[in-house]
């Protein structure tokens, strides 16, 4: 089971954007995590890219996630749970569901939502130089490219420049239809990479 300390920090930070289609009822994973310390040592580098290209790779329009690519690929289950959306317009009964799977070091949480669905990869590194290693490993691996540098995405930029008019977005990333958003989580002894990745809607200006 994946410890808990690593789920409630799982659930501390919001993402910026919503979708628009509704979500279909989610197929729920099986498989059960093997007890274990998935996500208590440090990832390398490759480990963590790979994970995020997991996430862009199961994260679909329409608030969707593909859940058996998960399953089929070694991601086990760990937790799963629901969360109400607070002042939800969608009713009072609107929320999250929420899934967290290990594999290797890396944790990988899913949340999906009646409006978006949400990726977000935790992995612990050794220095806070890594986070800067795996922004330069996700654009040099041609896998996202730098927020100013992507073409397109002209309404999700418009936005994130009006909500944030003095932020730096180099830890932003773009890619397709997919947004990946990097930052360092520290705690006295917690040192962890968080890449969130989602889909944007077409309405928000993605590159073609």
């Amino acid at each position: 089971m994946i410890r808990a300390v690593r789920l409630g920090m799982l659930g501390a930070a919001a993402l910026l954007v919503a979708a628009a289609s509704p979500a279909p009822p989610p197929v729920v994973p099986v498989q059960q995590a093997p007890a274990g310390a998935v996500g208590d040592a440090p990832a390398a580098v490759p480990e963590i890219v790979e994970s995020v290209q997991t996430c862009a790779r199961v994260t679909l329009p329409g608030a969707r996630i593909d859940f058996r690519h998960l399953r089929e690929n070694g991601w086990r289950i760990g937790n799963r749970s629901f969360q109400l959306l607070k002042d939800s317009k969608l009713g009072p009964d609107a929320g999250e569901l929420i899934y967290v799977f290990g594999r290797g070091n890396s944790v990988l949480a899913t949340r999906v939502s009646p409006t978006q669905a949400r990726c977000r990869i935790v992995a612990r590194v050794t220095g806070k130089e890594q986070i800067a290693a795996v922004r330069t490993a996700l654009i040099g691996g041609k896998i996202a490219l730098p927020f100013d540098q992507a073409p397109g995405y002209v309404a999700f930029k418009a936005s994130m420049r009006e909500r944030l008019p003095d932020s730096d977005f180099s830890n932003v990333l773009l890619s397709g239809q997919h947004v990946f958003m990097l930052s360092l989580q520290e705690k006295p002894d917690f040192l962890a990479v968080w890449v969130d990745v989602w889909a944007l809607s077409s309405s928000a200006g993605g590159a073609s």
